[in-house]
């Protein structure tokens, strides 16, 4: 079952214990992901997932606006081309930097930390396991 990051209430250390005996699985929005790419105050450490999205965001755009530069210059078609490609791209790059940032989110408490307080973090366990840590709502 999914858990919200406000339903449940998991320390780092827990997170990486229960990681390890695969009682629980840590998930992350691609819109989150996103984000995070473009907030220095809630990237991680290790700048690494953060220079990658952006570089790629970067060589896309650049494509799209090429696609639309030889549709006018050579064949109208290639601006179709140049959308369909983006779309794709966009969407590898952000499902990418999220799977980035879970790797991340393991070896960096302090991020872990920054996203979880703002609810970003997604938990998949059993509701066995999740009773233990579940908020109570007042």
């Amino acid at each position: 079952m999914n858990y919200y990051g406000s339903e449940v209430d998991i320390s780092h250390a827990q997170y990486v214990k229960l990681a390890k005996d695969n009682e629980c699985q840590l998930m992350l929005g691609h819109d989150i992901a996103a984000k995070i790419a473009e907030s220095p105050n809630l990237q991680p450490k290790k700048k690494g997932s953060s220079a990658a999205y952006k570089l790629w965001d970067l060589v896309i755009w650049a494509g799209l606006i090429y696609s639309v530069y030889l549709s006018f210059t050579s064949e109208w078609w290639f601006f179709i081309i140049g959308i369909i490609s983006a779309g794709a791209l966009f969407n590898i790059n952000n499902k990418s930097t999220a799977e980035n940032y879970l790797l991340d989110a393991v070896n960096d408490s302090q991020f872990y930390g920054k996203i979880k307080l703002m609810g970003g973090w997604l938990y998949k366990m059993d509701e066995d396991v999740a009773k233990q840590f579940k908020v109570e709502n007042s």
